[in-house]
C-alpha cells in the first residue's frame, strides 16, 4: 500500500518510481503512459472521481518509468484536462516528482 501523498513527495524520485511501479493497479490507483491523451486521462479521472478518488501516475508504463520530460506540450495539456473537459470541474492535484 502506498504511503500518503505528502510522504511520497519527500522521497527521492527513484524511490517514488519504484513504489509506484510496485503498487498493484486497482480502484484507487492507475498508471498511464506519458503518451496519454487528454481525453483518455479525463475519462480515467472521471472514473476515479466516481469511485471516491485515487491516484493516477502519468509517465509509468510497461513496468518502467518513462518520465514526461521531452514530451512537448502534450503532457501539460493532458494534465490540465480536468478543468477544461469535466463539467462540473472536479478537484485535482498534480505533482512532478522530478
Amino acid at each position: 500500500m502506498l504511503p500518503p501523498l505528502e510522504n511520497l513527495s519527500a522521497l527521492p524520485p527513484d524511490a517514488v518510481s519504484a513504489l509506484l511501479l510496485a503498487e498493484p493497479e486497482g480502484q484507487w490507483f492507475d498508471r498511464k503512459s506519458a503518451r496519454i491523451g487528454a481525453r483518455e486521462l479525463a475519462e480515467t479521472l472521471v472514473a476515479m472521481a466516481n469511485a471516491e478518488g485515487g491516484l493516477i501516475a502519468v509517465g509509468l508504463s510497461g513496468g518502467v518509468c518513462e518520465g514526461v520530460d521531452g514530451r512537448g506540450a502534450n503532457i501539460p495539456a493532458a494534465l490540465l484536462c480536468p478543468p477544461r473537459r469535466d463539467r462540473p470541474p472536479m478537484p485535482t492535484h498534480t505533482e512532478n516528482t522530478r
